[in-house]
C-alpha cells in the first residue's frame, strides 16, 4: 500500500504526509529540499497542528511513474527513466541526503509528461520508514513498462539479468547499462532545437514542432544526456502557441470521435483534447450531465500515437470496458470504446 493519500481540491492535487506523535522535522533538510538546491526532488508545504505535522506536496499536473509506464516505452525513453533515477541518487548524494528517506513506489515517483523529467518524494522526517527500496523500484518498472513492439527489447533481457545478481547488484553497473543503451547525440543532432514538449528534434527553418504543434521562438539546444529542465530552462524557451488554442498547427493524425447518445462527430484536432461539462475549460463540453466531471478526461496526441487521460474524474472514464486508474496515459486505437462517467463514445482514426 502506498504511503500517504492524494487530496484533490478543484484543479490541484497533493500528496499528503502526515506524521505521527513525536516524530521531528530534519530542519536542513527541509530548507535544502525547498530552496530548490537538490534537483529532482519534489518540493513541499509544511502544515503544522498541535500534536502533529502534514507535508503538502503539490503533484498537480504530474503524472506516476506507473500512469507513465502504461504507455508504449522506447528503448530511449527506457533509458531516459533510469538515467533519471540515478542522477537524482546522486544529487541526493552530493547534498548528503539518505536515500533510504525516499518513496521508491511507483505510484510516488512522479513525472512531468511534457519534459520526462522524474521527480522523488523525499520524507524528512527523522527515523521515518518508508518501506521501499530502490531494487524493488527497478524490479517493479519491468513488470508494468509496456515496450515497444517495433525495437529489438533485447536490452530488457539484459537489464533483469542485472537485477538478478541478488548482493552484487549496484548503482555503478546500472550507470554503465544506460550509458550502453542510451542513444548517442551526434554533433548534427547538438546543433539542433530540441522541443521542450516532446524531445523531438524541430527541423530547419520552422520555429513549430511537427510531432505536438508547439511554437519554439528562441533556440533550446540539448548538448549533454540530460532531461530538460522545466524550471531551469523557462527562460530560454517562450511557447507562444500551441495546438490547444490554435488548431491550425496540429499535425497528427486524423481522428474523432463518435458520440453514440447523439450520433455526433466530434473532430479530435488539437494535441491535448480535453472533454468534461465546463466550456471553459474544455475542447469538447458535455452539457446537463451531472456525472460528467469538469475536466473530465483528456487525449493526447504524441508522436502520431492518441493517449487518453483520466484527469482525477468523479465518475471515472473507461476504455473498452476497464476503468482507468487517474492520470494513466492509455494508448487508443481505431475502433476503441471509450466511457466519460455514462456517456459512450467510438474513437475513430483515419
Amino acid at each position: 500500500m502506498s504511503i500517504g493519500r492524494i487530496s484533490k481540491q478543484a484543479r490541484t492535487a497533493q500528496l499528503i504526509i502526515k506524521s505521527t506523535y513525536g516524530q521531528q522535522l530534519n530542519e536542513r533538510e527541509v530548507f535544502a529540499i525547498n530552496n530548490g538546491e537538490i534537483d529532482g526532488l519534489m518540493q513541499f508545504d509544511v502544515i503544522r497542528k498541535k500534536k502533529y505535522f502534514k507535508l503538502a506536496y503539490d503533484v498537480t499536473g504530474y503524472t506516476t511513474l506507473k500512469g507513465f509506464l502504461r504507455a508504449p516505452l522506447t528503448k530511449d525513453a527506457f533509458a531516459g527513466i533510469l538515467n533519471g533515477i540515478v542522477t537524482n541518487i546522486k544529487e541526493m548524494s552530493k547534498a548528503f541526503l539518505n536515500a533510504n528517506y525516499v518513496l521508491f513506489d511507483i505510484n510516488r515517483v512522479m513525472i512531468n509528461p511534457s519534459t520526462r523529467r522524474l521527480y522523488f518524494v523525499y520524507i524528512p522526517i527523522q527515523s521515518f520508514e518508508t518501506n521501499t527500496n530502490l531494487k524493488e523500484l527497478l524490479r517493479e518498472i519491468i513488470s508494468i513498462a509496456n515496450f515497444s513492439s517495433y525495437e529489438d527489447n533485447s536490452y530488457v533481457r539484459e537489464y533483469i539479468s542485472i537485477l538478478n545478481e541478488g548482493i552484487n547488484f549496484s548503482l555503478f553497473e546500472l550507470e554503465e547499462y544506460i550509458k550502453k543503451i542510451a542513444a548517442p547525440i551526434s554533433l548534427e543532432k547538438q546543433k539542433k532545437t530540441i522541443c521542450p514538449r516532446c524531445n523531438n528534434i524541430i527541423s530547419d527553418g520552422t520555429n513549430y514542432c511537427n510531432v505536438c504543434g508547439i511554437k519554439v521562438t528562441s533556440i533550446l539546444k540539448k548538448n549533454d544526456g540530460s532531461f530538460f529542465d522545466p524550471a531551469g530552462a523557462k527562460p530560454r524557451v517562450e511557447t507562444v502557441e500551441s495546438p490547444v488554442n490554435n488548431p491550425s498547427y496540429f499535425v497528427g493524425p486524423k481522428a474523432y470521435l463518435i458520440r453514440q447518445k447523439t450520433g455526433e462527430k466530434i473532430v479530435v484536432d488539437k494535441a491535448s483534447f480535453m472533454i468534461g461539462k465546463d466550456d471553459r475549460f474544455c475542447d469538447y463540453c458535455i452539457r446537463n450531465n451531472t456525472a460528467v466531471s469538469r475536466q473530465h478526461a483528456e487525449l493526447i496526441c504524441f508522436n502520431n500515437h492518441y493517449f487518453i487521460v483520466d484527469k482525477n474524474s468523479t465518475n471515472k472514464t473507461f476504455l473498452n470496458g476497464q476503468a482507468i486508474s487517474p492520470e494513466s496515459q492509455m494508448e487508443l486505437f481505431s475502433g476503441a470504446k471509450i466511457k466519460i462517467a455514462n456517456e459512450e463514445f467510438a474513437f475513430i482514426m483515419e
